[in-house]
């Protein structure tokens, strides 16, 4: 532990990222005080229902080990030894991960959240109010209004520096952005979500390996399925939006036909699917573009409140993460010169999370891959053997580049599109298309040969 510091950091939000930056800022002397709106038990609760596992690699176990909290979290991550992708009328296809160079884990995002407040909370420097909501900011004279949600009191509270962990419909953001210059852009999907549980029996009776990650695939819908502790699997079912206002998914009897139509394979446990999903609300999607970060040397935001993104590209946690970090890191070298902080820390991180944010929607299309015949896939294929066969002249492929280094995505991504232009004057997506076109031909084979003997 550093000597104590004289600022006094208050933190709003008690979640993800909010935790981690009051273990790294404790850590560091500085005094923590963390406004957090729902109870300790409502925020383990909203955690379970925000999304399916966390899954972490690359770049996000490097930030675990980095600030001291990988022995903390590993004991409850499950090890991920692949994934397969169910595509309709064939065998499934199987990507199993390399666990000694490129390990993959899982965890709950309630067992992250508990276990990252819990480690917060143990620091003496480290004040927690919960069921505590943000009304107002008072930029000026360096104050905010907070309300205590059981007892309806009200009080005002003077603040050295503020910061906004408070996610996507962030209140900081709003007070940050007020009467200055703003780009706002928050962009909801066409798409909406539901989750289900498969229980540890059906998941045996359905053959499935607990140990990797499933995804059924279909050009109007797909679901993921990610391990459990317990040995269950949890799965999240994305849609159109369109398909939940015609009603599809509001009874038994819809549910069962449209299972029936696109994921077959999973209607023995029918039951327990509509069970969670009549249970179970409806989720969005967005992503997030917004400037500035922060407001002088007194206010700045982190993780969703700063940045957001569809869930799967596996770098929303590990992006809260890197907010965290960064900031922190910024401190050992400028000290609390929070303007220069906060200015640089914008700089090295908005360009690359809103490059994220983009390529989020591209990974969503990928999902919705139905046949193998798909020409991205084959054209990744060529791409990734043609950066093992010579590594010294073919740039690494763009998703092997964000697993390891995604604070810097924006560069990859550039360097990845002129690859992709000097590929263009070799042939490359000429060979690429022949090879789909192969593919189409054997798959629908195939189909009607499988077809034929249903």
């Amino acid at each position: 532990m550093n000597k104590l510091q004289k600022d006094t950091i208050t933190i709003i939000g008690c979640g993800l990222a909010g935790s981690f930056l009051a273990i790294l800022l404790a850590k560091k002397g500085y005094r923590i005080n963390i406004y957090e709106k729902l109870t300790q038990k409502a925020i383990l609760e909203s955690a379970s229902k925000r999304s399916y596992n966390i899954v972490l690699f690359g770049y996000g176990i490097e930030l675990l080990k980095q600030t001291g909290l990988w022995q903390v979290v590993k004991p409850y991550l499950i090890p991920l030894t692949g994934t397969v992708t169910h595509i309709p009328h064939t065998k499934p296809v199987v990507a199993p991960t390399d666990q000694k160079h490129n390990p993959y884990y899982t965890i709950s995002r309630t067992r992250l959240a508990a276990l990252l407040l819990t480690e917060a909370t143990k620091y003496s420097y480290v004040t927690a109010h919960f069921g505590t909501a943000l009304l107002s900011v008072d930029r000026h004279t360096k104050k905010i209004m907070v309300q205590d949600l059981q007892t309806k009191h009200i009080q005002q509270m003077p603040v050295d520096v503020l910061i906004g962990a408070d996610g996507a419909n962030s209140l900081v953001r709003a007070f940050i952005q007020q009467g200055q210059h703003t780009d706002h852009q928050q962009e909801y999907a066409a798409w909406s979500y539901k989750q289900f549980t498969l229980s540890v029996e059906m998941v045996e009776k359905l053959h499935l390996e607990k140990t990797c990650v499933h995804a059924w695939t279909q050009k109007r819908a797909f679901i993921i399925m990610h391990p459990s502790s317990d040995g269950s699997l949890g799965a999240l079912l994305v849609f159109p939006k369109d398909r939940i206002q015609r009603g599809v998914l509001e009874s038994p009897q819809s549910i069962r036909t449209f299972f029936k139509e696109n994921f077959p394979a999973l209607i023995p446990a029918i039951s327990e699917i509509t069970a969670s999903l009549l249970d179970n609300p409806e989720g969005n999607f967005s992503t997030i573009h917004t400037a500035p970060w922060y407001y002088k040397d007194r206010m700045a935001l982190v993780g969703d409140a700063a940045h957001g993104f569809y869930p799967f590209f596996g770098q929303g946690t590990s992006a809260a993460f890197g907010d965290c970090l960064t900031l922190v890191n910024l401190l050992d070298q400028y000290g609390p010169d929070w303007q220069t902080v906060f200015s640089v820390y914008q700089q090295k991180r908005k360009r690359h999370m809103d490059t994220l944010g983009e390529l989020s929607k591209e990974v969503l299309q990928k999902y919705l891959r139905h046949k193998k015949a798909d020409y991205n896939a084959v054209y990744d294929k060529i791409e990734l053997l043609a950066y093992n066969l010579f590594p010294k002249f073919v740039y690494p492929p763009f998703s092997l580049t964000i697993t390891t280094d995604p604070a810097h995505a924006d560069d990859h991504r550039q360097k990845s599109l002129r690859q992709q232009q000097y590929a263009r004057l070799l042939g490359i997506p000429l060979i690429a298309g022949v090879l789909t076109g192969i593919l189409s031909i054997y798959e629908q084979v195939n189909t009607r040969v499988h077809t034929h003997y249903l």
